[in-house]
Formats: structure tokens, sequence, C-alpha cells
């Protein structure tokens, strides 16, 4: 009983490290918004007002005096959330630039929402997993404990050597049934009995 206690309370030790692991590796590889990678869908996403900030980023050449093309509009890049950087046209004011970053923000609160589902299960897959591991181990280890606790109580068993025998090998040496220098006791018997019938 206090072998089972004890594998019993080993066992609770290890799933509680281990749901702690489970718990902190689960909670450091949550879904964030900030850890959701660029989709060029998200800008498909976006209202048809930050839709128009975005599309007007592109700047346009002009032809210089000499022929020659210059750009007279230098695109912004802005960082977002998750550190994508997006271009606007040089001159977008502060509000809309902060107009799409809301609504982008939004979109990757969305896609962080929509993995976490996913995240939940996977952790549940790997808490219970060892689990049963761990217990057809702790088993096994019992049984093995138990067979050699048998076999330390009941006594290793030792050679047989010619000469003795009984429990222990070296205490009773064998007595032979019939000494050399005495007849079978069987004979003494027939003998008794037949001089009984002759009588």
């Amino acid at each position: 009983m206090n072998s089972r206690g004890g594998w019993l309370r080993i066992l609770i030790i290890l799933g509680v490290i281990w749901t702690g692991v489970v718990a902190i590796m689960g909670w450091l590889n949550l879904p964030r918004a900030e850890y959701i990678p660029h989709n060029p869908e998200f800008l498909n996403r976006l209202s048809n007002e930050a839709a128009a900030i975005i599309v007007g980023s592109i700047p346009k050449p002009k032809p210089s005096g000499g022929g020659a093309l210059i750009w007279t509009d230098v695109p912004l890049y802005v960082s977002m959330p998750n550190r994508a950087r997006l271009t606007f046209p040089i001159a977008t004011t502060s509000q809309e630039i902060a107009l799409v970053r809301n609504e982008y923000l939004k979109l990757l609160q969305a896609e962080a929402a929509a993995q976490t589902g996913p995240h939940v299960w996977r952790l549940i897959l790997a808490w219970l997993l060892p689990l049963p591991i761990m217990v057809v181990l702790g088993l096994a280890a019992a049984l093995i404990r138990r067979a050699y606790r048998c076999a330390f109580q009941n006594g290793i068993p030792e050679p047989i050597t010619a000469g003795w025998t009984g429990t222990s090998m070296l205490a009773r040496p064998l007595v032979a049934a019939n000494p050399p220098d005495r007849e079978p006791t069987w004979k003494w018997r027939f003998a008794d009995r037949h001089a009984e019938h002759r009588v």
C-alpha cells in the first residue's frame, strides 16, 4: 500500500510539473495581434475609406525640365502593430494614418482570435499525451519492483550440488535410502510374510 501511495505521489508531482510547463509554453505562444504576420489579404478587408488612402500611396513620376522623370511624391512607410510597413502618400494626414492603423489592428486581432481555438486544442493534446505514457511506465516500474521484492523475500535459489539437499544446500547432507551395509527394507518385509505363510 505504501508503494502504491509513493508511485501515486510521484505521478501527481510529474503531472503538476508537466501542467505548468504546458501552461507556460501555451501562454508564451498564444496568438496575439503583434505576432500575426502580414497578409496582403488584410488590405482587401479594409473599409472603402481606408482602402482609398492605401491605394493613393503609389507615387506618380513627373517629367523634369530636361525630359527625365523624377519622383516628386515620396511615399511614407508606417509601421503597423505587427511590424509590417505600409506605404502612404506623402500628403496623408496623421488622422488618416490612425484610421488605417486602427482598422489594420482590428484585422490582426480577429486573426489572432481565430487561431486561439486550434492553439488551445493543440495544448490539450500536448498535455494529455504524456500522461498515459507516465502511467504505463509507473505500472511497469511497480511490477518490476514487486517482482524483485518477492524474489528477495523468498530467497534466491542456490545451485544444487551433489551430496546436498533441502532449502539450505550447506546445512543438510543427503541421506541414503538404503545404506550399503544393509539390505533393502522391502526384502526384510517379504521374508517375514513368507515365514508367516509357511507356519
